[in-house]
């Protein structure tokens, strides 16, 4: 014999809004969440307060600070993530300087940084964007399509930088 099949509908905020009375339990349980939720944003917003005033400090700074500014531990524990979020940024941060460092791609991106401000500068003539873009693709032939160079040449003239 053949189960018949329940398939929950997915319930939005929209519907939620127009039809408060069908969906009151729901409601309800949101409403018993909100100073759950206020607490935790109190917390997190303590918690980066104290990180930056942390962030360089050496133990014995930190150990004296949070003596004198005590945490709750809600900001403890959102402390906690908020350090452990800086950390991965920060190494994700350097893992891809390291590997932009290595991309020949990125090489050439700064050697035609160079020359487009040259250019720009009058120190070499291009008729257009366009010739300066094939120049660099005769020159390099590790950039392949000069479409990559007139998009470069863009975003420099809105005031990227190359660093």
């Amino acid at each position: 014999m053949l189960m018949p099949s329940t398939t929950r509908k997915r319930i939005t905020l929209r519907e939620l809004r127009e039809n408060p009375e069908r969906y009151r339990g729901i409601l309800q349980t949101a409403e018993t969440f909100k100073p759950v939720v206020a607490r935790f944003l109190a917390a997190k917003k303590e918690a980066e307060r104290v990180f930056e005033n942390l962030r360089h400090a050496d133990m014995d700074e930190a150990s004296a600070y949070l003596r004198e500014h005590p945490m709750s531990p809600e900001a403890i524990a959102a402390l906690i993530h908020v350090a452990h979020r800086a950390l991965m940024l920060e190494k994700a941060r350097a893992a891809i300087s390291s590997k932009l460092a290595k991309d020949p791609k990125q090489a050439v991106m700064r050697e035609t940084y160079k020359l487009w401000q040259e250019w720009r500068a009058g120190k070499a003539i291009y008729r257009s964007a366009a010739a300066f873009a094939r120049a660099m693709v005769a020159k390099y032939p590790v950039i392949e399509n000069p479409v990559t160079v007139q998009r470069w040449v863009t975003a420099w003239s809105r005031g990227s930088v190359v660093k």
